[in-house]
């Protein structure tokens, strides 16, 4: 557990730099009442700025034992619908980055790379694509959105060569 508490010397100031917000007895420096209202003036303070953190959640035990769910979408048709997988590899703006199973929740700009998929049965399948968006949602879902994406089985590399 974390406690917070301010320091009696914070409060002290926050009372003499804004002398309008303290009680009557407090502006009153000379009076021994001052000692005693500063005093509560502390005591209430602390407890209302004590704050006890007992437990921390992270994403992954929200979303229970589900699996990793992927949609791959271009404009025009779907590379990969609602499917059960292990870990999506997408080439982010600021680097590669995996996303399994409990991943927290995240948006990253794609450039242009291998989006690679491998799936809970052990197949893998990759895809080239030229940019796009990636938005990995709690609850162990990620969508991806390209404008364009190439099976990696689909590419004639001697073709490529030629031109």
């Amino acid at each position: 557990a974390i406690t917070l508490r301010p320091s009696v010397s914070s409060l002290l100031l926050l009372c003499h730099s804004s002398p309008s917000a303290a009680p009557s007895c407090a502006r009153d420096t000379s009076s021994s009442a001052h000692t005693t209202t500063m005093a509560a003036l502390a005591a209430r303070t602390w407890t209302a700025a004590t704050r006890r953190v007992t437990a921390v959640r992270n994403f992954s035990e929200a979303v229970g034992n589900t699996e990793l769910r992927l949609n791959v979408a271009v404009p025009h048709t779907t590379l990969v619908s609602d499917a059960e997988i292990k870990l999506v590899t997408i080439p982010a703006r600021d680097g590669v980055i995996g996303i399994e199973k409990n991943s927290p929740p995240v948006i990253a700009e794609l450039r242009p790379g291998m989006l690679r998929v491998d799936y809970l049965d052990g197949k893998m399948e990759e895809f080239f694509v030229p940019g796009g968006f990636a938005f990995n949602h709690a609850g162990n879902k990620c969508d991806i959105s390209v404008p364009e994406g190439v099976s990696v089985e689909d590419i004639d590399g001697d073709r490529l060569r030629e031109d």
